[in-house]
């Protein structure tokens, strides 16, 4: 089968999974981790249709639990991300920033600030910032930071450098 095909099927499990069981988040990693399972082994992904569906398959559980912080502390989800090339990976950093806004999520914890902060260093590598955020304290900032200036530090991180 190739590859589009399986990663097709595998977002079709998450859809299913997330509209029968949304109470699991355990059976939704698993089915992500199905997916890293099926693509492990593989060169990142170049095929436009199957980033396609992988940027599909990272965005329903964003768009099912409205909380970027229940996605991205899923074990599997940063996995399935290494799949992808760095085009996608801002894609999906821009899919996960439009979440944030739009729902308004409060990233009210350290260790969630870090888990976010962290992903989108794994996510934006590319972008080269991470020694930007520990030149500049940023890790420190965005902890003590209002919701909406940890936004706004973010966006000028992973945007506007």
């Amino acid at each position: 089968m190739p590859i589009v095909g399986a990663i097709a099927l595998h977002v079709s499990l998450l859809t299913f999974t997330l509209r029968v069981h949304p109470d699991r988040l355990d059976y939704v990693d698993q089915a992500l981790g199905s997916c890293v399972k099926k693509l492990s082994g593989k060169p990142k992904l170049d095929d436009n249709r199957a980033t396609k569906q992988v940027v599909a398959l990272l965005s329903a559980p964003l768009e099912k639990y409205n909380d970027v912080v229940t996605a991205l502390t899923l074990a599997n989800y940063p996995s399935v991300m290494d799949h992808l090339d760095n085009v996608t990976n801002k894609v999906m950093a821009m899919v996960i920033i439009k979440s944030i806004m739009k729902n308004n999520t409060n990233i009210t914890t350290a260790d969630n600030v870090l888990v976010f902060v962290f992903m989108f260093i794994t996510i934006c590598v590319w972008f080269r910032i991470s020694g930007l955020l520990l030149r500049h304290g940023l890790c420190y900032l965005l902890i003590d930071a209002s919701a909406i200036q940890q936004y706004y530090i973010l966006f000028y991180i992973f945007i506007c450098q």
